[in-house]
C-alpha cells in the first residue's frame, strides 16, 4: 500500500480567477493526449519539450502539484511530482507555496520521468548536496 499525499486540493474547488494562465500555455491548440501518455512514450518526451518554453510553466506545474493531476503539467510527470511531494513535502502540500512550487519545478529537468527514475534522481542530488556543505 502507497502513501497517501496530504493536502491535494479538489478540483471543484479551481476557482476561475485561477485559470486565468490557461489560455497562454503552449499547449492550447495541441492536442491533449500527448500530455497524458506513458511516462517512457515518445508522447510524453513531446509533450514535456512544449512546456520547456511555456511562458505559464510555473502556474501549470503548481497546479498539477496542488490538485494532484495526472499527466504532464508544467513539464513533469505525475511520477516526479509525487516523488518531490514525498522527498520534499513529507508527503504533505499543506505547506506547498508558488515560491516552494518554483523551487521544486527547477529540480524538475534533473530527475527521471518515472516513479523509480525520478526518487533515484532524488537520492542522488540530497547526496551530492549534503556532500557539497560538508566539504
Amino acid at each position: 500500500m502507497t502513501k497517501k499525499i496530504k493536502g491535494h486540493r479538489k478540483v471543484d474547488d479551481v476557482a476561475s480567477y485561477e485559470m486565468y494562465w490557461k489560455d497562454q500555455a503552449a499547449c492550447v491548440d495541441e492536442d491533449l493526449s500527448l500530455f497524458f501518455a506513458a511516462p517512457k512514450s515518445s508522447n510524453t518526451t513531446i509533450a514535456i519539450s512544449i512546456c520547456q518554453s511555456c511562458p505559464v510553466r510555473q502556474e501549470c506545474f503548481y497546479e498539477g502539484m496542488i490538485y494532484g493531476y495526472d499527466g504532464i503539467w508544467g513539464g513533469s510527470t505525475y511520477d516526479q511530482r509525487r516523488a518531490l511531494a514525498i522527498n520534499f513535502l513529507n508527503y504533505d502540500l499543506g505547506n506547498l507555496t508558488k515560491k516552494l512550487s518554483s523551487k521544486l519545478l527547477s529540480i524538475v529537468d534533473l530527475i527521471g520521468k518515472t516513479r523509480t527514475t525520478a526518487i533515484s534522481s532524488l537520492q542522488d542530488i540530497k547526496t551530492h548536496t549534503m556532500e557539497q556543505h560538508v566539504q
